[in-house]
This record gives structure tokens, sequence and C-alpha cells, in this order.
């Protein structure tokens, strides 16, 4: 199935977002009208604050080559820096940025291999926000 076909099937229209490192994080505020995190630095920044919070909750998702604590420290600080683009912790990122939002997300993944979803669900969430990731690293924000 193309893009464009997913697109049309779900009734979603694609916003596309710079490809700047800030993608993912451009993408929820514009979904969420920047409530309640008013910027991109703000919702970096309670990520990253959330990760370092719950460390014991979410380290065991990161595969690091040395001091896993210290590489875990050093990835949740440049988090918290415009452009920063790191798969790993964008990944545990979107889980945290789910819950920081309140809302379910919908992300419809395309590769090479084909178009997969993947759902973020939080308890008690009532609204549910639907993003269009490509190649792993660029977000691009869906509206209804």
């Amino acid at each position: 199935m193309s893009v464009s076909a997913l697109l049309s099937d779900e009734g979603l229209c694609r916003v596309k977002m710079a490809a700047d490192g800030n993608c993912f994080f451009n993408a929820i505020l514009h979904l969420t009208d920047k409530k309640p995190y008013k910027s991109m630095t703000a919702l970096r920044r309670a990520a990253a604050e959330e990760l370092r919070r719950s460390q014991d909750s979410y380290l065991p998702f990161f595969v690091f080559d040395k001091d896993k604590e210290a590489e875990y420290a050093k990835a949740t600080r440049a988090l918290e820096r415009s452009r920063m683009w790191n798969a790993q912790v964008i990944d545990i990122a979107i889980t945290v940025v789910a819950s920081l939002i309140g809302a379910n997300l919908v992300i419809y993944n395309v590769t090479a291999g084909g178009i997969d979803k993947f759902e973020v669900e939080v308890e008690g969430a009532t609204k549910t926000y639907h993003l269009l990731r490509t190649n792993d690293n660029h977000f691009d924000a869906l509206e209804a």
C-alpha cells in the first residue's frame, strides 16, 4: 500500500515538518496546538526530565556499549538540545511524550518493506494523534 492510499483510506492529510532533527517534537506541537507545551524546547526538556526521573523504568530499554548509566545520562542531556536526533532515544521518547501530553499516538512507519502501524496507548487518554514516520528518522503530522 502506498502512503497516499493509506492516508486516503484513513481519512488523513499529511502536514510536512522540516527535516531538522526536531520533526517529531514539532509534529506533536502542531497536532496539540501547542498545548500543554508551548515550544519544542519545552517539550524536549519535559521528555528528558521524565526519562531522568524514571530512569529505572526506561534504562533497560537502552543498548549502550559502555557504562549504561553514564551513557543514559548523556542521552537524556542530548535529548534536550534542539536538532538532536538519536533513533534509540526517540523510540523511547515517543512513549514518554505520549504520556506527557496525555494522548494516544498512532504512528505509520514507512520503510522499504512497507507500512507498519504502531500504537502507543496512554491510560485514560481521550485524544489520539497520528504521525507518519519515514525511513525511521523523519516524522510528519497527520490530520483528520
